[in-house]
Protein backbone atom coordinates (compact mmCIF):
# COMPACT_ATOMS: atom_id res chain seq x y z
CA UNK A 1 0.00 0.00 0.00
CA UNK A 2 1.41 3.33 -1.00
CA UNK A 3 -0.55 6.62 0.48
CA UNK A 4 0.36 10.08 1.68
CA UNK A 5 -3.03 10.84 3.62
CA UNK A 6 -4.24 10.72 7.07
CA UNK A 7 -7.14 8.39 5.67
CA UNK A 8 -4.08 6.44 4.07
CA UNK A 9 -2.87 5.88 7.91
CA UNK A 10 -4.73 2.70 8.95
CA UNK A 11 -4.08 1.20 5.77
CA UNK A 12 -0.86 1.99 5.90
CA UNK A 13 -0.49 0.36 9.51
CA UNK A 14 -2.35 -2.64 7.79
CA UNK A 15 -0.59 -3.62 4.95
CA UNK A 16 2.34 -6.15 4.48
CA UNK A 17 4.45 -3.05 3.10
CA UNK A 18 3.18 0.29 3.87
CA UNK A 19 4.81 2.91 1.85
CA UNK A 20 4.10 7.24 2.45
CA UNK A 21 5.28 9.64 0.44
CA UNK A 22 7.75 12.21 2.12
CA UNK A 23 5.14 15.19 1.20
CA UNK A 24 2.07 13.63 2.82
CA UNK A 25 0.58 13.66 6.20
CA UNK A 26 2.27 13.13 9.25
CA UNK A 27 0.07 10.13 9.93
CA UNK A 28 0.47 8.40 7.34
CA UNK A 29 4.52 8.66 7.52
CA UNK A 30 3.95 7.64 11.09
CA UNK A 31 2.16 4.57 10.48
CA UNK A 32 3.92 3.03 7.04
CA UNK A 33 6.91 0.99 7.71
CA UNK A 34 8.55 2.57 4.77
CA UNK A 35 8.79 6.50 4.04
CA UNK A 36 9.71 7.42 0.41
CA UNK A 37 11.69 10.20 0.45
CA UNK A 38 10.73 12.30 -2.42
CA UNK A 39 7.42 13.04 -4.47
CA UNK A 40 8.64 10.88 -6.78
CA UNK A 41 6.95 7.63 -7.32
CA UNK A 42 8.64 6.44 -10.16
CA UNK A 43 11.24 5.05 -7.87
CA UNK A 44 8.90 2.24 -6.40
CA UNK A 45 10.21 -0.30 -8.62
CA UNK A 46 13.90 0.78 -8.03
CA UNK A 47 13.33 1.07 -4.43
CA UNK A 48 11.92 -2.50 -4.76
CA UNK A 49 14.80 -3.82 -6.91
CA UNK A 50 17.03 -2.17 -4.60
CA UNK A 51 15.67 -4.23 -0.86
CA UNK A 52 15.45 -8.01 -3.47
CA UNK A 53 19.03 -6.98 -3.78
CA UNK A 54 19.63 -5.95 -0.42
CA UNK A 55 17.94 -9.23 0.84
CA UNK A 56 19.84 -11.65 -1.20
CA UNK A 57 23.21 -9.94 -0.46
CA UNK A 58 22.58 -10.45 3.30
CA UNK A 59 21.10 -13.94 2.63
CA UNK A 60 24.18 -15.17 0.59
CA UNK A 61 26.68 -13.53 3.06
CA UNK A 62 25.26 -15.26 6.03
CA UNK A 63 25.41 -18.91 4.44
CA UNK A 64 28.84 -18.41 3.16
CA UNK A 65 30.09 -17.01 6.51
CA UNK A 66 28.18 -19.97 8.71
CA UNK A 67 29.56 -22.42 5.94
CA UNK A 68 33.34 -21.30 5.32
CA UNK A 69 33.76 -20.66 9.58
CA UNK A 70 31.50 -24.03 10.02
CA UNK A 71 34.15 -26.48 8.10
CA UNK A 72 36.93 -24.69 9.47
CA UNK A 73 36.12 -24.85 12.81
CA UNK A 74 35.54 -28.36 12.36
CA UNK A 75 38.79 -28.65 11.08
CA UNK A 76 40.50 -27.04 13.68
CA UNK A 77 38.95 -28.78 16.61
CA UNK A 78 39.93 -32.45 14.34
CA UNK A 79 43.02 -30.96 14.77
CA UNK A 80 43.94 -30.78 11.24
CA UNK A 81 44.29 -26.80 11.06
CA UNK A 82 46.33 -24.78 13.13
CA UNK A 83 43.53 -22.73 15.33
CA UNK A 84 45.04 -19.64 14.72
CA UNK A 85 45.12 -20.58 10.46
CA UNK A 86 41.15 -20.55 11.41
CA UNK A 87 41.06 -17.11 13.64
CA UNK A 88 43.02 -15.63 10.32
CA UNK A 89 40.50 -17.04 8.41
CA UNK A 90 36.96 -15.80 10.15
CA UNK A 91 38.79 -12.52 9.63
CA UNK A 92 38.72 -13.18 6.01
CA UNK A 93 35.30 -14.26 6.60
CA UNK A 94 34.70 -10.88 7.97
CA UNK A 95 36.45 -8.99 5.48
CA UNK A 96 34.48 -11.18 2.46
CA UNK A 97 30.91 -10.02 3.90
CA UNK A 98 32.15 -6.14 4.22
CA UNK A 99 33.64 -6.48 0.68
CA UNK A 100 30.01 -7.78 -0.99
CA UNK A 101 28.33 -4.93 1.35
CA UNK A 102 29.97 -2.32 0.21
CA UNK A 103 29.96 -3.70 -3.74
CA UNK A 104 26.44 -3.47 -3.38
CA UNK A 105 26.16 -0.10 -1.89
CA UNK A 106 28.44 1.43 -4.92
CA UNK A 107 26.55 -0.69 -7.01
CA UNK A 108 23.28 1.26 -6.65
CA UNK A 109 22.28 4.07 -9.28
CA UNK A 110 21.73 7.32 -7.58
CA UNK A 111 18.09 9.16 -6.93
CA UNK A 112 15.75 10.09 -8.94
CA UNK A 113 15.07 13.63 -10.48
CA UNK A 114 12.11 15.51 -9.21
CA UNK A 115 8.91 15.16 -11.29
CA UNK A 116 9.03 18.54 -13.35
CA UNK A 117 13.04 17.83 -14.15
CA UNK A 118 13.85 15.58 -17.31
CA UNK A 119 13.85 11.70 -16.62
CA UNK A 120 17.78 10.94 -14.92
CA UNK A 121 19.66 8.50 -17.45
CA UNK A 122 20.86 6.61 -14.65
CA UNK A 123 17.71 5.33 -11.81
CA UNK A 124 18.28 5.85 -8.42
CA UNK A 125 20.52 4.91 -6.07
CA UNK A 126 18.15 3.03 -3.47
CA UNK A 127 19.80 4.64 0.05
CA UNK A 128 18.42 7.31 -1.21
CA UNK A 129 14.72 6.51 -2.01
CA UNK A 130 13.53 5.79 1.58
CA UNK A 131 14.17 6.21 4.85
CA UNK A 132 16.34 3.19 5.83
CA UNK A 133 14.03 2.31 9.24
CA UNK A 134 11.97 -0.63 7.60
CA UNK A 135 13.81 -0.99 4.02
CA UNK A 136 14.10 -4.92 4.53
CA UNK A 137 10.16 -5.07 4.88
CA UNK A 138 10.07 -4.35 1.20
CA UNK A 139 12.72 -7.72 -0.05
Amino acid sequence: MTGDGVNDAPALREADVGLAVATGSAAARSQAGVELLGEDLRALPLLLDGARRLRRAVRTNLGWTLAYNAVLLALAAAGKLHPLLAAGAMILSSLMVSARSWRLLHALPESPAAAREPAPSLPPRADTLCAPRAAEALA
